[in-house]
């Protein structure tokens, strides 16, 4: 890979990392489910002169009571909240991070 590959991807990861931080802390809740946990894999490559080496591992990624929600401008949202809160709210309410 080469390196205005290796630019474009690391601009792109934190172009996701920014929006997902400019994401609204309150809202309408418009929906609600569980996420079951799962496992993907992450190849990683290092140079060391003319020997390049990857390696692939697992990331995991955990379970989540995710509630889904909008902000009056139209903004959505997401949060992983304990299973006993995830039970108290409900489609419509009111949801603050």
């Amino acid at each position: 890979m080469g390196d205005s590959m290796k630019r474009a991807m690391l601009v792109g990861v934190a172009a996701l990392v920014l929006l997902a931080a400019c994401g609204p802390d309150s809202g309408t809740v418009t929906e609600r489910k569980y996420v079951r946990g799962y496992t993907t894999m992450s190849r990683s490559c290092h140079k060391s002169g003319r020997t390049r080496s990857c390696t692939n591992r697992p990331v995991r990624h955990r379970a989540c009571w995710e509630i889904r929600f909008r902000d009056p401008n139209g903004r959505t949202g997401k949060d992983c909240v304990s299973e006993a809160r995830y039970a108290r709210i409900k489609v419509g309410d009111h949801y603050q991070k």
